[in-house]
């Protein structure tokens, strides 16, 4: 059986993964002798994330993965067999993971900036949002590259889907908007290659230069989208969301009150937008009644 050691490839005494093969089954012992696994394959198992696929592949990808999430991989394997990854995942797609998706709940743009490590909270977000992040925080680039994002448009400047791309073979995205799918690694198609348009993004400092009222604004708004995120996924506070809409229109006419930092600014302005949005779709599709997606769970 061919087995092959795999080499450090970083240097970081604690960061270390022992890698190993999923357990033999019958179905599995058939499977491989077969050749299913002929394309490269991320699935999401009891709470394990196993790489499929062809060997050369599965070696390229444990490397591309090692090099993002700065873990360095061990250990000997048999890189004709199914191999478990867990712990040379990125933190932000693990931290990221969950059973189903609410309607009301973290879309595609959401998904993209926890991944990239602009958002640490599961929220909904408009793409009139996301387009602000675009702008403030990523630079176009020509061609697709590892750790950096694809932007599918619409019309102008809408932006209608986006992903995070692990390689040249794979993204990681949140795809759908019934609730059918949890973000899932996908392949990275030929057809996106050439048509989506890609970002590398970088977080900044966009409030050094903000004023005593946006610092504290920033802390208002944050407070308001932390109640709505939960509200999104326990129906906490729910009985209040008149008192939340309004506190929404009341810190949205307190923004540009100065000429502050003005790119954070029209990010808050987009912010509160993604919320009341939120507040309007839950109103209309029952949720906020514990109605549709809300009696489908198990919930986020």
């Amino acid at each position: 059986m061919k087995k092959l050691l795999i080499t450090a490839l970083l240097i970081s005494p604690l960061a270390h993964s022992q890698l190993k093969n999923t357990p033999r089954s019958f179905w599995g012992s058939i499977s491989e002798k077969m050749g299913i696994s002929s394309s490269l394959e991320i699935e999401i198992k009891e709470n394990n994330y196993i790489l499929k696929g062809p060997a050369a592949d599965k070696q390229r990808m444990i490397q591309v993965l090692s090099r993002y999430s700065s873990v360095t991989p061990q250990g000997q394997v048999d890189f004709n067999r199914p191999i478990i990854i867990d712990d040379i995942v990125p933190s932000t797609i693990k931290n990221n993971k969950w059973e189903r998706h609410l309607l009301n709940g973290p879309n595609c743009h959401n998904n993209t900036l926890i991944t990239i490590g602009l958002m640490d909270r599961r929220m909904q977000v408009n793409p009139e949002e996301f387009y602000e992040h675009l702008k403030y925080y990523c630079e176009e680039v020509s061609q697709p590259e590892q750790g950096a994002i694809g932007v599918q448009f619409g019309s102008d400047t809408f932006p209608i889907h986006s992903y995070t791309i692990l390689s040249g073979d794979m993204t990681y995205e949140k795809a759908d908007v019934d609730g059918a799918k949890a973000p899932y690694f996908r392949r990275f198609s030929d057809s996106r290659k050439q048509n989506d348009t890609f970002y590398r993004c970088k977080n900044r400092d966009l409030k050094r230069s903000c004023s005593p009222h946006v610092q504290e604004l920033a802390n208002k708004i944050d407070r308001l989208h932390n109640e709505t995120s939960e509200m999104i996924y326990n129906l906490k506070g729910a009985f209040k969301l008149s008192e939340k809409r309004q506190r929404a229109y009341e810190l949205e006419a307190e923004v540009f009150r100065d000429g502050s930092c003005s790119e954070y600014q029209e990010i808050l302005l987009k912010r509160i937008g993604s919320i009341l949005a939120t507040y309007t779709e839950m109103e209309m599709t029952g949720a906020i009644y514990g109605k549709t997606t809300y009696d489908r769970g198990p919930r986020i």
